[in-house]
């Protein structure tokens, strides 16, 4: 594994603050075994995968403006660990006629704690390190002309973190409590195009999740927040 998570931070305060930020890139590396094994008879497939829990190290460079105002967001840590969860999945194929096949995967990601936050600052709070469970369902229908195959598939992902009810006493320390985990649904569509020394497939995915947020302080607020993403795979 390696890559890296960027977050940049610039104030406002009615304009006062604009010219002040933070910046913090966290960069990843760090290895991990996967193990697969599958089944195949004329109607039926299985896949089966395991990944043991492994740790990723984390390096961390941290930029400020002269003011420094934002000093309180960056993490006190300059390396750390990233403790990757054990991950189990299960895959099951069915070949329900001779030109249809509908496919199911379960993943699991067993709960751990994270020990390093990618962000200088989250929406509703920090993710809480509860068990993940991911379900997938697909199904390819092969068209009778020149075998172009038709695929569609839907997932519900769980994410790291939680819908929040925020309590803010003036003169006391902030409660968050954590609800119900947000979830990220997830629909594709594709085919391939077959060539004699090859093929390319073509996939469209579109993904949202919607957080939700009650802040109790001297006034009641309501955070209603969706993030969605469109992706084209060649």
């Amino acid at each position: 594994y390696f890559g890296t998570f960027s977050c940049e931070i610039h104030g406002e305060n009615h304009g006062r603050d604009t010219d002040k930020w933070a910046e913090m890139v966290s960069h990843i590396k760090g290895n991990s075994l996967r193990f697969g094994v599958q089944y195949r008879s004329r109607k039926l497939a299985l896949g089966l995968t395991l990944e043991p829990s492994s740790q990723l190290k984390v390096k961390v460079d941290k930029q400020l403006s002269e003011e420094r105002l934002f000093t309180y967001l960056l993490p006190e840590y300059n390396d750390e660990t990233w403790n990757l969860p054990f991950t189990s999945a299960l895959g099951v194929a069915f070949l329900l006629e001779d030109r249809l096949t509908l496919a199911f995967d379960i993943e699991a990601r067993l709960r751990h704690t994270p020990t390093f936050s990618p962000n200088l600052f989250e929406y509703g709070s920090d993710a809480n390190g509860r068990d993940i469970i991911i379900y997938r369902i697909g199904l390819e229908k092969m068209a009778a002309i020149e075998n172009y195959p038709f695929r569609a598939g839907y997932a519900i992902i769980p994410q790291p973190y939680a819908t929040t009810t925020v309590l803010q006493v003036v003169g006391e320390d902030t409660k968050i409590t954590d609800g119900s985990q947000n979830v990220k649904h997830l629909m594709t569509i594709g085919t391939t195009k077959q060539f004699q020394q090859g093929h390319v497939n073509i996939s469209l995915e579109y993904a949202f999740v919607k957080w939700h947020r009650d802040f109790f302080t001297y006034v009641t607020v309501e955070d209603n927040y969706i993030e969605r993403h469109v992706t084209l795979f060649v």
